[in-house]
């Protein structure tokens, strides 16, 4: 069964630590090859995800499968196994990449 967007947005907010935000304000934009794009900016140790894609440029680019991203919530698959595999592909900085697997708690398995 495939996660919905308000699904997927629930799932990020709950496993969201503020805390590790501190100073960052981020856009991520997440391409999702089925078209199910969405964005996060975080700004402010807050958390604002929407679907579709950013009028602004991103300041790093995430591309997966939608059911990788499902794998990843369900912990059944690391952020970082799925990079070394090649299920993510990230552009951009890889330490904002590392930054953004802080930004969540390991319960919500980002």
């Amino acid at each position: 069964m495939s996660l919905t967007f308000t699904q997927l947005q629930q799932r990020f907010e709950a496993g969201f630590l503020p805390e590790k935000a501190a100073g960052l304000d981020s856009l991520f934009q997440y391409v999702v090859p089925d078209g199910s794009n969405f964005f996060m900016r975080v700004a402010g140790g807050a958390l604002d995800l929407s679907a579709g894609d950013a009028v602004d440029p991103a300041d790093l680019i995430i591309t997966l499968e939608w059911h990788t991203l499902e794998q990843l919530l369900a912990g059944e698959l690391s952020s970082m196994q799925a990079f070394m595999f090649g299920h993510i592909k990230v552009q951009g900085s890889l330490s904002l990449a590392s930054r953004l697997i802080e930004l969540f708690s390991t319960d919500a398995q980002h």
